[in-house]
Formats: C-alpha cells, structure tokens, sequence
C-alpha cells in the first residue's frame, strides 16, 4: 500500500486534475460512447451460478452493461453491509480513477487497478435479486479489510472540495449518474415484468435480452 500521509490537500488534488483530464482525453478520443463496450468478456471465467451461496458482505460484483454508464466501461461495486429491509443491501462503487477525489473516496490497497479506490459517498440500496440478476461475483474481500478500508485516515483519502468551480463537481456528478441510471432501468424491469412475469419470479434480466436480441444464431433464427 502506497503511504501518501505526507501529501498536501494540494499535491493531492494535482495528481487527481492530472488523471482527470487523461481520462476525459481518452473519453474524447474514444467518440460519443465514451470508450469500448462490455461483452462477454466481462463475464469469462466466471462460474455459471456465481450466487448460488447467496450475497455476502464484502462480495466484489461486476454490473452489467445494462446502462449507459456501465455500457460505456466496466463498473466494479462492492457489498457493504444489509441495508434495512430484508433482501437489500448497501453497495458502493469504486473509482474510475486511482486517486481518491475527496475525503469521501478511499485508496484500498487492493492491487487491481480498477479497485484501488472506493467511493463510499456512493453507496446505494438495492435489493438482492436485482444484484443476482445484473451483476457478476468478480471476487470478495473479508469483513476485516473493509472495515479497515472504511476506517482509513486522511493520508488514504482524497482532498477537501471547497471552491464552488472545482472540476470534481462535475466529476461527482457523473458518478452519481450511476445510481440515477440503475434506478431508471429498474423501473422499466418493474414495469415489464408486471406484463409478462418472469418464470421465477425474480428480476428481468435485461443483459440477457440484450444477448439474445443480438444473437443471429439464437432461437430466433438466422
């Protein structure tokens, strides 16, 4: 784990402008989508029934490309803890960039890059059976190490948001678009399978329609 308990609000804030501006370079460069899309390859490797033991804290899950934020790139979350009702758990997403944005958004220490920080102030409640069905089981760390990771002092945290016009506004609300997005798109699942209900019951999968609705070889025919 890098020590950064000797870096200024301000040093820290130029490595994050420093990879703020890379990523939307390559966002520009990449054209109106933003960057490559998601296929099968996010799931490869996977075991075909990932949750078949249930959801656990500390399971590390790859969402779907079911939207236009998780279309655009792959999106880690991971599960924090049981979120009030029965069924539903709290999940916060990592980073897009490796250096946190705010106090708010933590450097793990995981060596995966795309789980080196975790943007707590992103948490979200979603019930489990929209998880199962839009989201691969990618990994897990103990209960331990998330809670270490939620207690992490400020040399693993990102620098104080102050002035009205820095860019991580704009940044914070991108990501926020994620939530907006899953709940829009869980919605439409709500609204369709009160129509036609699934065989069992539970959330449509709207990444499989996807597959199929693509698949000239499905059993739709050539």
């Amino acid at each position: 784990m890098n020590d950064h308990t000797d870096r200024t609000d301000r040093e820290k804030l130029s490595l994050w402008m420093d990879q703020w501006r890379l990523d939307h370079a390559l966002a520009a460069a990449d054209g109106p989508h933003g960057g490559p899309h998601c296929g099968d390859e996010c799931g490869a490797g996977l075991p075909p029934h990932p949750f078949a033991d249930g959801l656990r804290v500390g399971d590390i899950l790859l969402l779907k490309p079911v939207t236009p934020l998780t279309a655009r790139r792959p999106t880690y979350v991971v599960v924090v803890a049981p979120a009030g009702d029965a069924g539903w758990w709290r999940v916060a997403p990592f980073g897009r960039l490796s250096t946190p944005a705010t106090p708010e958004e933590v450097e793990t220490g995981l060596k995966a890059h795309p789980l080196r920080v975790l943007c707590l102030w992103n948490g979200h409640a979603v019930p489990a059976r929209r998880l199962t069905a839009w989201a691969w089981r990618v990994g897990r760390i103990t209960q331990a190490a998330l809670a270490r990771i939620g207690a992490a002092g400020d040399g693993r945290r990102g620098p104080r948001l102050v002035h009205p016009l820095d860019p991580r506004h704009t940044y914070l609300d991108e990501e926020r678009a994620l939530w907006h997005e899953w709940d829009r798109a869980a919605q439409a699942a709500d609204a369709a399978d009160a129509i036609t209900p699934t065989e069992n019951g539970s959330a449509t999968d709207l990444w499989e329609h996807a597959r199929a609705a693509e698949d000239p070889k499905g059993e739709y025919g050539e």
